[in-house]
């Protein structure tokens, strides 16, 4: 279901209180990253399971950005960030 936040669909009751979360971000070296989220289902490259989690990713207080690889038994999480800027050659 998708309506326009603060509008509630047509017999659909009111909105949500709050929107619902945007993908995580975390800012590294100056730039702002999207957090690589699978929601369960295989990507590429892999296929792999992608988790948001703060597990798999996160930036200490020294600004060094850590990946780490979560899971137990058969199911693995791996992280990948994405910026949210054009990193063009020029960069």
């Amino acid at each position: 279901m998708s309506y326009k936040f603060g509008a509630p669909p047509a017999g659909k009751g009111k909105p949500p209180a709050t929107p619902p979360p945007g993908p995580r971000t975390i800012v590294f070296s100056g730039r702002e990253w999207t957090v690589k989220d699978s929601g369960g289902s295989r990507w590429g490259p892999g296929p792999n399971l992608f988790s948001p989690s703060t597990d798999t990713v996160w930036v200490d207080t020294q600004g060094r950005l850590h990946f780490k690889i979560t899971g137990s038994k058969r199911t693995w999480y791996c992280a990948e960030i994405v910026s949210k800027a054009s990193l063009g050659h020029d960069d």
